[in-house]
């Protein structure tokens, strides 16, 4: 807890000295998430999915693999090191849950 007895402040994500891929945390949320299409760059259909991009269909993210398991991984990972730092270590994020639907999930922890 801090002084005002909160356990976490996500303020933090909005603060510019803590980046990924040059975007702030927020920034970046947004950036990959809000109204997007992720696919891997594995994916069959990737130069199919690039062309609807080219035409302003969609807005494509590439991500290395894509499965609602290796989506929460890759969040995980990308997250847990900048909120280390932010804390001094105070806190870690252990657990990020992917929801796709009411059927698909997936859920990974940091053991």
């Amino acid at each position: 807890m801090d002084l005002n007895n909160w356990s976490w402040d996500f303020g933090w994500t909005k603060d510019t000295r803590y980046k990924i891929e040059e975007l702030n945390v927020k920034e970046w949320f947004t950036y990959m998430f809000d109204h997007t299409v992720i696919v891997s760059e594995k994916d069959p259909f990737l130069k199919e999915f690039q062309k609807f991009e080219e035409k302003g269909i969609i807005q494509l993210r590439v991500i290395p693999n894509f499965s609602s398991e290796l989506l929460a991984e890759f969040i995980l990972l990308k997250i847990n090191p900048i909120i280390s730092t932010y804390s001094h270590g105070r806190a870690v994020l252990d657990r990020v849950d992917v929801i796709e639907n009411d059927k698909n999930s997936a859920s990974v922890t940091i053991r």
